[in-house]
């Protein structure tokens, strides 16, 4: 592949070896700091970077059942730059299960279906509809994404109307 996100092909064989074992593998937005690793929500990623010493980013790990503990990580500032990971690791191993986890979540929710970008909208809209408090904006983007959406478009946050800008691309 010449166009790799992940850079298997350039990778170390076990490295290559550990991403063919991995069961699952988990998008989460993090900050990691001197004090340890805050999951937080994927909305905030780039907003909360006051200090380039604690950045917060998107981290894909991937699962191992005989060494729960290693978490090979890819790491990347940019959401769309996670969702073409995602779609790409899907891709190269369709038999492993994608997990998407944040603070409100942070067991996880799994992305199904064959486009990451689509399954990753269902799965925080369906969280969402369980919510008390819900976030309308994951709602309206799955019913954009299926065509539902309303004449006069929406009124979405930045982060939000840069994945709904995206829809009709798919």
């Amino acid at each position: 592949m010449t166009d790799s996100i992940i850079e298997l092909d350039t990778s170390s064989r076990n490295r290559r070896a550990d991403f063919e074992a991995a069961s699952y593998f988990v998008l989460e937005p993090v900050r990691i700091d001197w004090g340890g690793t805050e999951i937080l929500t994927l909305d905030v990623v780039g907003d909360d970077d006051l200090d380039e010493q604690e950045p917060s980013l998107y981290s894909i790990s991937l699962g191992l059942a005989d060494r729960p503990a290693l978490r090979h990580a890819w790491e990347f500032k940019d959401f769309s730059q996670a969702v073409a990971a995602l779609q790409e690791i899907h891709d190269r191993r369709p038999d492993a299960r994608l997990f998407v986890s944040d603070c409100h979540d942070e067991q996880g929710l799994e992305i199904l279906g064959d486009d990451m970008l689509l399954g990753l909208i269902a799965a925080q809209a369906e969280r969402d509809q369980r919510r008390v408090t819900r976030d309308r904006e994951w709602r309206w983007l799955a019913e954009d994404a299926a065509g539902n959406g309303p004449p006069e478009g929406r009124n979405y946050s930045p982060f939000f109307a840069a994945i709904a800008q995206a829809l009709p691309e798919r």
